[in-house]
């Protein structure tokens, strides 16, 4: 990639990277979970609390909802020594907005799970 290429554009091209071998069915499943999982961790914002995760929210009044069947699964995974960090991937390029934003667990420096 060249130097000139915005941010943005980097990680369109690292998620395209990501997606055209699962087009061709050359990657398992668990090869693209662990490479989503290493993008994310490039995106990691802060660490949080569960309780503050489910009651100031991130961002700020987005919580979420502590009874949440897929939020208790995710957050059930959490073990002594894991932390709860806040993710985004959201960019602006020429006007338009794209991206996520959420919860990732992060176990021993690497994410196991996003929310």
């Amino acid at each position: 990639m060249s130097d000139s290429q915005s941010d943005y554009e980097k990680d369109i091209a690292e998620m395209l990277a990501l997606i055209k071998p699962i087009e061709a069915g050359d990657r398992s499943t668990k090869q693209v979970v662990s490479e989503r999982y290493k993008y994310l961790r490039k995106h990691l914002v802060r660490y949080v609390s569960v309780e503050e995760a489910e009651t100031v929210g991130w961002p700020e009044n987005r919580f979420v909802n502590a009874n949440d069947e897929e939020w208790i699964r995710f957050k059930s995974q959490m073990q002594d020594g894991d932390e709860l960090w806040t993710y985004s991937t959201v960019d602006a390029y020429l006007g338009f907005i794209s991206g996520n934003e959420g919860y990732a667990i992060l176990r021993k420096g690497k994410v196991i799970d996003d929310f």
